[in-house]
């Protein structure tokens, strides 16, 4: 192994892994002990007796941290990804793979869909390494609320991304047939996610000051003025059709569509670089109600947003033949 033919990029890469996996290594015990205190402090409001088998979950944890450092040091050090990926693509294509994901045939924006793909599975990595560390958080605890109304926001804004790819839906060279499906869909989709966002932050009471009825407090899980509490009983199982559901006409969609597809269904189906967040989500909604699922459905859905507006904004000409 020749140190001074590695890449400046996978120097640098190996350097900090490997500076962060040696620390974490000798200062296992602390982290561990570190980990234990903040759930227990920050994460357990009902002060539940922490268990040998929840020290256990959290050491293998962390070691198995340590041993995915290792393990990327020693791939970049004597270039076992070069060869992992060369037998993947004699065995799965992986060219034709990588070339779905990373590329975006409706947008000039090239690094777009790599870009969303890097985003997509950070996001699921931190979440699972969190729920592996810490699981859920408690229900009525004042972190839950806070997290529900950080991650509901990104609703919002993908509603307002959405009604903006609207705007610039009127200067693509398209049929007006494309167009109005295209709007038919977005319209009451950006209104679903307003909605929703509403819901999330008990609108009635935060904004509009209303006293929860009888009717409310009788029927209604959290006592709170809105709607989605009363069908909490049937969430386990909408979870699980809404995750599973998608993920599997996804799966149809992005490998076994046979033919062109319309403009309208390229843009408006989710690009094969969520393809990693969709797999986990189908994963984490199997239980029904799912703190991580709905962690992960609002920064897919806000993802799904953004490649929307960015293909509507710097649109890829070839792709817009009027007879398209």
């Amino acid at each position: 192994m020749n140190f001074s033919r590695i890449s400046k990029k996978n120097k640098i890469t190996i350097t900090v892994i490997g500076l962060l996996s040696a620390l974490m290594s000798i200062f296992f015990s602390s982290i561990v002990e570190f980990l234990l205190d903040f759930a227990h402090t920050y994460l357990n409001p009902y002060n539940a007796t922490y268990t040998k088998g929840h020290e256990m979950t959290i050491q293998i944890s962390v070691g198995l941290l340590i041993l995915l450092g290792i393990l990327i040091c020693c791939s970049l050090l004597f270039k076992w990804h070069s060869r992992i990926y060369n037998l993947l693509n004699r065995l799965f294509q992986f060219n034709d793979l990588k070339n779905l994901i990373f590329s975006d045939p409706l947008t000039t924006k090239s690094h777009l869909s790599k870009n969303v793909f890097v985003i997509s599975v950070f996001i699921a990595l931190v979440l699972h390494i969190k729920q592996l560390l810490i699981g859920d958080i408690h229900s009525g605890t004042m972190d839950e609320h806070i997290l529900e109304y950080l991650s509901s926001i990104l609703l919002i804004i993908a509603a307002v991304i959405l009604i903006v790819s609207i705007v610039y839906l009127k200067n693509i060279n398209i049929e007006a047939a494309h167009k109005k499906i295209i709007s038919r869909i977005l319209i009451p989709f950006s209104l679903l996610l307003v909605l929703v966002f509403l819901e999330e932050i008990s609108w009635g009471q935060q904004f509009l000051k209303w006293e929860s009825p009888d009717m409310f407090i009788d029927t209604n899980f959290q006592n709170e003025t809105n709607l989605h509490n009363f069908i909490n009983p049937f969430l386990r199982f909408l979870y699980p059709m809404i995750g599973i559901g998608l993920f599997i006409i996804l799966f149809l969609l992005w490998f076994y569509y046979k033919g062109d597809k319309p403009f309208w269904l390229k843009l408006l189906t989710p690009h094969p670089s969520l393809s990693y967040m969709a797999f986990f989500m189908a994963c984490t909604s199997y239980a029904g109600i799912s703190e991580i699922f709905e962690l992960l459905l609002y920064p897919f859905i806000l993802l799904y947003s953004i490649r929307i507006l960015m293909c509507l904004k710097y649109p890829n000409s070839v792709q817009l033949k009027p007879n398209y």
